[in-house]
């Protein structure tokens, strides 16, 4: 696959899982990883695909080598904390959520709301 074929199934993963569409998802990102292991977002994408298709432990796996790969890219952080707040690894996503927080404020309002979650799972 060409890099711009490749782009474009990211995205389509993407929009994969933001509409719950979960299987498909996790095949286009398992596609688009293979392809690209070592690129974050691939990376990332498929972390949240596994786990919406009940493969936590590999989920975590994948978010942490998005964020090791990343260089310390804001969005790898974002989806770490997404994914470990969801988890119910409420410390965990705080503290990479304020860190994203830090660093890109434009995410404001996707973060918040993920860090009042985590918040709440903590009690």
């Amino acid at each position: 696959m060409t890099t711009d074929e490749l782009d474009e199934l990211l995205q389509e993963a993407y929009e994969h899982l933001q509409q719950g569409r979960y299987r498909m998802a996790l095949v286009a990102a398992k596609t688009v990883y293979d392809q690209r292991q070592y690129d974050y977002n691939a990376a990332s994408c498929l972390a949240w695909a596994m786990l919406e298709n009940g493969y936590p432990a590999q989920a975590l796996e994948l978010a942490n080598l998005a964020v090791q790969v990343s260089d310390n890219d804001v969005n790898s952080r974002l989806y770490r904390g997404f994914l470990l707040m969801r988890m119910g690894i409420f410390d965990g996503a705080i503290l990479d959520l304020d860190w994203a927080l830090s660093k890109k404020p434009d995410l404001l309002a996707w973060a918040y709301l993920n860090k009042a979650r985590a918040l709440g799972g903590l009690g």
